[in-house]
């Protein structure tokens, strides 16, 4: 466990922090309202979720889109090395494509027929 907490650390270090950093200005001008979103209505939400929900979901700069998945990436690498170390594969595919099925729903108004 003792090399987990070093990766995080480094991973903490060297791209959470950056994230953070760069990515205030871009969060800034969607608080202070200079900028809404083409695709999603940031209106709905209160003036504190707004920098928790860009964050969470990159929208506020598209390059790095990919910076908050990479994140819950680093929190599941315990997970992950537990299943491979014990070829757990057979159990964690069938689970994870169950739980995707509960977790999430089709879009409201998809009528694309399944």
């Amino acid at each position: 466990m003792c090399y987990y907490r070093t990766f995080l650390e480094g991973r903490v270090r060297n791209v959470v922090i950056p994230y953070l950093i760069v990515s205030a200005p871009a969060v800034a001008v969607y608080v202070f309202g200079h900028k809404t979103h083409p695709h999603v209505d940031l209106s709905q939400l209160a003036a504190w979720q707004l920098p928790l929900y860009l964050y969470a979901t990159g929208l506020h700069l598209g390059p790095l889109w990919f910076v908050p998945i990479i994140m819950i990436i680093y929190a599941a690498t315990p997970l992950l090395r537990l299943i491979d170390r014990h070829n757990a594969y057979w159990l964690a595919l069938p689970l994870a494509m169950i739980g995707s099925l509960t977790l999430f729903e089709r879009l409201e108004f998809n009528e694309i027929p399944i």
